[in-house]
């Protein structure tokens, strides 16, 4: 988060300011009502008593010297003059004061407009740091997550597989040619925690071209079965298994170049404790081959050869762990 927005958002400065100019606010509209009613009401008394002297001394200049119904009659009739004169006054007053409560209401319009547009810009800045804050929140739990992951994968069972090759001859059959392999697998525990109901499938296969479709294929097949055997790989512990295979591979098995590869696919399942329900699985693919005037030569033809366990390789195709 921004040291910005922090400091808007956590020091008491901007909301002290807040309370602060709305208190100023109210009592500036209640001094302001206060002040024009106590000021109506006073002027109203003032003009009152002012009136009623100016009404008696027209009453003693222009009623001077009369009696009876005559004296009477002019009284109401200053009496009306005075108050139509005090009437016209106190409406011109009304004006002036209409004309000072519009400039205070002004005056007030403008000091709210401006605390609105400051509390926007306050609300904004609260807004971004919070949503900051949330952000590094999920940055924090998206870290915590990894490193729990982390963790765990440091507490596991983790297995490899390598395999050596072992045996390899061919013999010629007429167009055909019968091919003898034998493969040792090694199974390792690299991990710190014991592999239960470990399981090996494998699978050779012979191909005409030797890409990945035909490990791909063989892959898919492969699965832990719905037996769960009790073979357990502890730490640092290796498990051997021998791989035999004796196949007869017909004409049709050949390339156009009278050719064909021996592609050995190999997985190994296993589960991290006994009440998981996934299993994890580490998968291997290797192409058989010999070194010849020393280079590594993999194409198999239907001629007799019988190669010794030194001279044969089984190169890398493909080597991944799958955490279920």
């Amino acid at each position: 988060m921004s040291d910005s927005n922090r400091g808007f958002k956590d020091t008491p400065l901007g909301q002290g300011f807040a309370v602060i100019a709305a208190i100023i606010l109210c009592c500036l509209i209640v001094g302001i009502l206060s002040f024009s009613w106590g000021r109506a009401s006073e002027r109203d008394s003032e003009r009152a008593i002012e009136y009623q002297k100016y009404a008696d001394h027209r009453q003693s200049i222009f009623c001077a010297g009369l009696e009876g119904n005559l004296l009477a009659q002019c009284r109401i009739e200053q009496e009306q003059i005075t108050k139509s004169v005090y009437q016209s006054e106190r409406d011109l007053e009304a004006q002036r004061d209409m004309s000072l409560w519009a400039l205070a209401v002004f005056i007030i319009s403008a000091l709210t407009a401006f605390l609105t547009l400051w509390a926007l810009v306050y609300v904004r800045g609260t807004l971004v740091a919070t949503r900051e804050a949330l952000e590094d929140t999920g940055q924090a739990t998206r870290a915590m997550i990894r490193q729990n992951e982390i963790s765990e994968r440091s507490q596991r069972p983790w297995l490899a597989i390598r395999c050596i090759p072992a045996k390899l001859s061919v013999k010629r059959v007429g167009g055909a040619a019968s091919v003898s392999v034998k493969i040792d697998i090694i199974t390792a525990n690299l991990g710190v925690m014991p592999a239960v109901y470990y399981q090996l499938r494998f699978k050779l296969i012979w191909s005409k071209q030797g890409d990945f479709a035909d490990i791909e294929r063989a892959l898919k097949k492969f699965d832990p079965g719905t037996s769960k055997t009790r073979k357990t790989v502890i730490p640092k512990d290796e498990v051997l298994f021998s791989y035999w295979s004796n196949a007869l591979l017909s004409e049709s098995a050949f390339n156009s170049h009278g050719e064909v590869y021996g592609i050995f696919v190999v997985s190994a399942f296993y589960k991290i404790d006994s009440t998981s329900t996934e299993w994890c699985r580490t998968d291997s693919a290797y192409i058989i081959g010999w070194r010849s005037n020393g280079e590594v030569n993999s194409r198999i033809r239907a001629i007799d050869a019988n190669f010794r366990a030194d001279n044969l390789v089984l190169e890398t195709m493909l080597s991944s762990t799958l955490a279920d």
